[in-house]
Parts: C-alpha cells; sequence; structure tokens
C-alpha cells in the first residue's frame, strides 16, 4: 500500500475502533430480519412460559449410530472422511467380544465383568442408568443435527433446486438452512453441552481401556511363542471420534460456504448494475442488497469461527480443558492486525475472527481504491455509487476468505459424500425401505397407482451427483401388504416389529 492508502487506513481504523453511530442500529435491523444466527435459547431449555411452541425430543449429545460405525472402523481400518488408519486392528471374533461379558471370553484376573463393554457403552451414549447428560432440545435442532453428524446435507441439492432457494425472494428461505446448521454447533458449542460430550467420550474411553487390556492378554495367552501384535483399542477409539468431527465440521462448512459464495455473487452483480435515482443516498433496492450482503457476511463469519469441535480435555489428546479461559488483554481493542490462528475456546476463535475481518476489510477496500487510482472517490463522491458499493463488497469477501484461512486452514473437502460411501460398502449391498400398505379404505387399482406415482418421484433421487447408480440400484422399495402378514390398518406398532 502507498503512503496515503496507509494513512487513510489508520484514520478509518482510528475513528472506527468502536464502531461507527450507524452500528447499534444495523446490528438491531440484522436481529429484527432473522437471517442469521442469534440466540438459541429457545432451542434447548425445554418449553418456557410464553414461548413459541415447539417440539421437543431428548437429545443424546454422541449420536447413537456412531457406536456401530466404531465397531465397523475397529475392523476394516477405514475413518470419517476417506481416510484410513495406520494402528492395529481388531478381528471380527475380537470386535463380537465388545458385546459378551468379559466373564465369557477373558482370561483370569480380567473376566470379572458382569456387563459387555457394548452394554456399558449404550449405557453412556444415554440410559434411565446414566442420564445426567440427557436432555430435551427442540425437534429441529435435533434432527439437523443427526442429518449432519451422518455427513448428510442440511438439505439435497435436488430440493434446494426445486425450492428456488437461489432466488432472490427465497432470500429468507435460504438463511433459515445457513441459520439451522450454524445452530448446531453454537449448541454443540457451549459450555454444558461441550462438557458433556466430552465426558460421554472419556467415559466410553475408560471402558475400552478395561477391554483393550483383556484383549492384549487374550492375544498374549493365546500366542504360542509370547509375540503378538499389542492393539491400542482405546488409541483407535480417539482417532476415530477425531476423524468424526472433523468430517461433521468440513462438510457442514463447506456446503454453507458453497451455497453462500453463490447467493452473494448474484447480489454482488445485482449491486454493481443497479443505479440509484438519488446518488445522494441509497435506494430501496440498494439497502436491500446491502441488507443481504449484509446477513450473508454475519452467517459466514458465523460459520468460520463456530463451525469446530474441538477435543480439548479428550483423553488421548494433549489439550486441557479450554473452555473456562477468559479473554486476555491480547483480544482486546477494534482491530487485530496480526495474523490469527485456530483456537478450541469459543469466545478466543470469535474475537480473533471479527477484529481480524475488521482490519482486512478496511486493509483489502484502501488496497482496490488505490488499484483504481481512488477513482471511486474521486468520481460522483456519492455514498451509492456502485462502484464504490461493489469495492466494499469485494473487499469483505477477501477479509472473510483471507481470515478464514488463517483460523481453519485451507479447504481440505474431498470428493466423497460420507453416506453414499457406507451405503456402497460390501456389507450393506442390501440397503433399502419397506413400505406397508396399513390403509385398505381404496381400491387395489389406486393403490398401484400411488405406487408407479411414489416410485416415479424418487426414482432419480440423488439428481446432480455423479457415480452413485450402484447406490440407486441397491436403495430399493419393499412393498409389503400389512393384511397379508396378519397386521390390521393404522397399527403402526405391529409394523414396526
Amino acid at each position: 500500500m502507498s503512503g496515503i492508502s496507509d494513512r487513510m487506513l489508520q484514520l478509518d481504523m482510528a475513528l472506527t475502533q468502536n464502531g461507527t453511530p450507524a452500528t447499534p442500529h444495523l446490528r438491531q435491523a440484522r436481529i429484527k430480519r432473522k437471517n442469521s444466527p442469534t440466540d438459541i435459547s429457545h432451542l434447548v431449555f425445554g418449553p418456557q412460559p410464553g414461548k413459541k411452541h415447539q417440539l421437543w425430543i431428548t437429545d443424546r449429545i454422541m449420536e447413537p449410530q456412531t457406536i456401530p460405525h466404531f465397531f465397523e472402523f475397529l475392523m476394516n481400518g477405514e475413518l470419517p472422511g476417506d481416510r484410513k488408519t495406520s494402528r492395529p486392528l481388531l478381528t471380527f471374533e475380537e470386535v463380537k467380544n465388545l458385546t459378551r461379558p468379559a466373564s465369557e471370553w477373558a482370561p483370569a484376573p480380567l473376566n470379572r465383568q458382569a456387563r459387555s463393554t457394548g452394554e456399558w457403552i449404550g449405557i453412556r451414549i444415554g440410559s434411565y442408568e446414566d442420564s445426567s447428560r440427557l436432555w430435551p432440545i427442540a425437534k429441529e435442532l435435533h434432527a439437523m443435527k443427526s442429518r449432519l453428524w451422518e455427513g448428510i446435507p442440511p438439505i439435497s441439492e435436488r430440493r434446494w433446486q426445486e425450492l428456488g432457494l437461489d432466488h432472490p425472494d427465497r432470500f429468507p428461505e435460504a438463511c433459515r438452512y445457513f441459520v439451522a446448521v450454524i445452530n448446531v454447533f453454537i449448541y454443540l458449542n457451549t459450555k454444558r453441552t461441550k462438557a458433556a460430550l466430552r465426558k460421554t467420550y472419556n467415559l466410553i474411553w475408560d471402558h475400552l481401556s478395561v477391554f483393550e487390556q483383556a484383549i492384549n492378554a487374550k492375544r498374549k495367552a493365546e500366542a504360542e511363542d509370547g509375540v503378538y501384535e499389542h492393539v491400542s483399542v482405546t488409541g483407535l477409539w480417539y482417532e476415530f471420534i477425531r476423524a468424526q468431527y472433523d468430517s461433521i465440521c468440513e462438510n457442514a462448512h463447506h456446503w454453507i460456504i458453497e451455497h453462500i459464495d453463490r447467493i452473494r455473487e448474484s447480489i454482488v452483480q445485482e449491486v454493481a448494475l443497479h443505479q440509484p435515482d438519488h446518488p445522494d443516498h441509497y435506494s430501496d433496492k440498494q439497502w436491500e442488497l446491502t441488507n443481504k450482503l449484509h446477513d450473508l457476511a454475519e452467517n459466514t463469519s458465523q460459520a468460520d469461527y463456530t463451525i469446530m469441535m474441538p477435543t480439548d480435555g479428550y483423553k488421548g489428546d494433549s489439550l486441557p480443558v479450554k473452555e473456562d479461559d477468559c479473554l486476555t488483554e491480547a483480544h482486546g481493542g477494534g482491530f487485530r492486525i496480526e495474523t490469527i490462528s485456530w483456537s478450541a475456546n469459543l469466545s478466543w476463535r470469535a474475537s480473533d475472527y471479527i477484529k481480524r475481518v475488521r482490519y482486512l476489510d478496511r486493509k483489502e477496500m484502501y488496497s482496490h481504491l488505490e488499484h483504481e487510482d481512488m477513482r471511486p472517490l474521486r468520481g460522483s463522491g456519492r455514498m451509492s455509487d456502485p462502484a464504490g458499493m461493489v469495492i466494499s463488497a469485494i473487499s469483505q469477501i477477501d477479509a472473510q476468505t483471507m481470515a478464514r484461512e488463517e483460523l481453519r486452514g485451507l479447504p481440505n473437502h474431498p470428493d466423497f459424500v460420507p453416506w453414499i460411501e457406507y451405503a456402497r460398502r460390501r456389507s450393506n449391498k442390501h440397503l433399502g425401505f419397506v413400505a406397508y400398505r396399513l390403509c385398505h379404505g381404496y381400491s387395489p387399482e389406486k393403490w398401484d397407482m400411488f405406487k408407479v406415482k411414489f416410485e416415479g418421484n424418487i426414482c432419480d433421487w440423488g439428481r446432480g451427483m455423479v457415480g452413485i447408480n450402484d447406490v440407486r440400484k441397491a436403495c430399493k422399495i419393499l412393498w409389503i401388504d400389512g393384511k397379508e402378514k396378519g397386521i390390521a390398518d393404522d397399527d403402526i406398532e405391529a409394523a414396526k416389529k
């Protein structure tokens, strides 16, 4: 930057250290629009008098399906995120021992456990015997959390297109998906939830440690020459969970940024093309567009510093618990000139990122103006000049991109869809769905017509995805007539059995 650009930057920073007179108004307007995350208390504290009605469900913070995936990993070594462990693995029979009491298979004195390790893990995930980490959350929050945990997009690309969520008129609806995803990670990073997830993991580590001792003792006892391969089940547990968390965060963050960038690009183009009637103030259209850019910038910021699942305090990780650490003097001021880095503490990440973006935003803006030989400042001189507004928008986008790479590192999104690859595995070749007919108030002809329409509607699921024909063929609908199975109409519970 030249001397004049640097002086303008320094002056700008001095005048806006604590924001501008418009900052409180803009913040309140953003909150009122409800297009970015603000507060999740209505989603996590259960039914509250006077609050909007919600459907509630008990949350097992570590999703139960994590455990069967972990058991599979113990045998095949396939980590979430399309990676493979280099650690020694268990045999099929050894994994079966996870579901059997140690008294049935372990050598003395490690054969005194009356319950299997698998049963203990189930208790720790969530049961009446260990219910201290179970609490109600809104069904919408739980549903999104479950999708993201399994690597399923918040909404399929096919459905996104059907709803027209890239269209300007559907901007609030698109933002609702961004907010729903970010809310999951706000929830997972709150002190109570993060501590509960850590405790669940550590309790399971303890049970696996006992199992690990028994497995290695059995291997040693059965080795003819006393030489055997030692296996670290606890090490595999940490490696799996760390990979699982990384995969969850990478997929969710990539999805949000990809869709925000797509929408933001079209809005910046609109800003450039729109010519206001009055150069002295923003037109209604310009306010609409800048409000959208403000909302997308806020969603981008919160996604960048919130969508993380640190393992501080986890057994197997050297990092101690960090959420109790207070902000330091280094976090003071309105700008961060130094490069930022990752932290396990959400408050630290948010403070570093926000202040770093504020600095880089201004630095980029004056760099762009310098490149344009200050023409946007010397031209119309009007606040509503599209050229100046475009420079402001691009500067903010560039600043967020740079701060994101400092905080999160370079993007590392694999060309890998977790749930597709899981369905592709040999052991899951017969995945599909069972549909019961539990209503006979219509003629067989109408029922057959319904089946044809239903199968026609779902036959192209995964539209836009490449190389999934083998999985699509495996995922079939098996139609069963309840009457032929002796199941009464509307008896859903009987069908579940």
